[in-house]
């Protein structure tokens, strides 16, 4: 991922800031400006399918790692292109959570391995003027930002968990400046499969839940990750010497996913599938962890993604582009068969959709980044919708 040294929005005063928010969002509430850009779509909008007003009333989550899947945007990386909000991208993202009913967001805002030195090894968040801009955007819209980070591009690679202090550090700097925002947890993406990086990895949480609350997004491995199967490398016990709340959980956790939900908040698994029985299996196994450890409130993410060679088994992206009128129909029974396996573990839960720019496409055949005037419309129905 390529450095930006270009921070638009410089700062200014939060009041002034806020005056240039308030006029932003009121053009999502109907007296705008904002020019869409003229996409010829070859299509037919539909408004209102099935269920789609129960869809939009559901609580749910989006993952926005940024609004294109081109790496770039303006020769710019494109999630920093996302948070400068040079062409209103940030108040598109609001303007799409709003249509579609989304509470929260997952906000990539930066790696160890490509933005420690720059930002967060100083104490500051990347880019932190554009990101109090966007940030601001989506508060006022009602929507809360939990901030996406990740260590390494290689998942196995925790070398360099201890720095995820500076990233915590950094996080909770942001939160204190900026009280009126709604800024959730600290989101850590990083998903090891080697079992001799599962102590780090638990480290790593240790260490930023001192900082603020922290969430994860979890591998469905990690459910069937029994602790006497890693005992070899992986010491409970031993790891309470550092983190001494971990002996409250010494004789009630039996996986590794439960030693993760325990020291967070919110955490969601990866329920990745084309088969709601596989989803629904998956979302089942992570109530049963977090309630086996106290934990009262989790996440189940589902894949609406085609890129980087996703299997098809792995994502709902066909399901949907061939069945979108009945997609809204097939959210709520997904959310219905979550809510009566989670309640009867005294557990509740919440979806979250991977990711914003795939699915937007998924729905609209156009990437965000295009803009496309969606007003009125829960999908498009096109030739080519990929």
């Amino acid at each position: 991922m390529p450095r930006c040294s270009k921070d638009l929005l410089v700062a200014g005063g939060y009041t002034v800031g806020a005056v240039i928010i308030a006029v932003l969002c009121a053009s999502l509430l109907g007296a705008t400006t904002h020019a869409f850009k003229d996409v010829d779509l070859t299509t037919t909008g539909v408004a209102s399918p099935k269920d789609f007003d129960a869809y939009v009333a559901t609580p749910k989550s989006l993952y926005v790692w940024s609004h294109t899947t081109d790496s770039t945007a303006r020769s710019t990386p494109a999630w920093v292109s996302l948070l400068q909000n040079e062409k209103d991208e940030a108040v598109y993202l609001a303007k799409f959570c709003r249509q579609h009913g989304f509470t929260e967001v997952y906000l990539f805002v930066g790696s160890v391995e490509w933005e420690y030195d720059d930002f967060f090894s100083k104490g500051e968040m990347p880019y932190t003027s554009a990101l109090r801009s966007t940030v601001s955007i989506l508060t006022e819209m009602g929507l809360k930002t939990h901030f996406l980070v990740y260590l390494n591009d290689a998942v196995n690679n925790l070398e360099s968990y201890e720095k995820i202090t500076g990233v915590a550090e950094a996080a909770a700097n942001f939160q204190q400046r900026y009280p009126n925002l709604r800024i959730g947890t600290l989101h850590i993406d990083q998903e090891p499969s080697d079992p001799a990086q599962y102590e780090k990895y638990i480290k790593m949480l240790g260490l930023a839940s001192a900082y603020m609350p922290i969430s994860a997004a979890l591998k469905p491995l990690w459910l069937r990750t029994t602790l006497t199967s890693i005992s070899d490398r992986f010491s409970l016990f031993d790891l309470s010497l550092e983190i001494p709340s971990l002996i409250n959980i010494a004789d009630t956790a039996e996986t590794f996913s439960d030693v993760i939900y325990y020291l967070t908040s919110g955490s969601a698994i990866m329920a990745y599938s084309d088969r709601t029985e596989q989803i629904v299996e998956l979302a089942q196994d992570s109530y049963r962890s977090a309630s086996r450890v106290g934990i009262t409130s989790v996440k189940t993410a589902i894949e609406t993604g085609y890129t980087n060679n996703l299997p098809e088994d792995e994502t709902l992206h066909y399901e949907i582009v061939n069945n979108k009128d009945s997609w809204f129909t097939r959210f709520m029974e997904l959310h219905g068969m979550f809510d009566t396996s989670s309640n009867g573990l005294g557990v509740s839960q919440n979806i979250v959709i991977h990711d914003y720019a795939q699915y937007f496409k998924t729905l609209y055949c156009v990437l965000p980044i295009d803009q496309p005037d969606i007003t009125g419309y829960a999908y498009i129905d096109c030739s080519n919708p990929k």
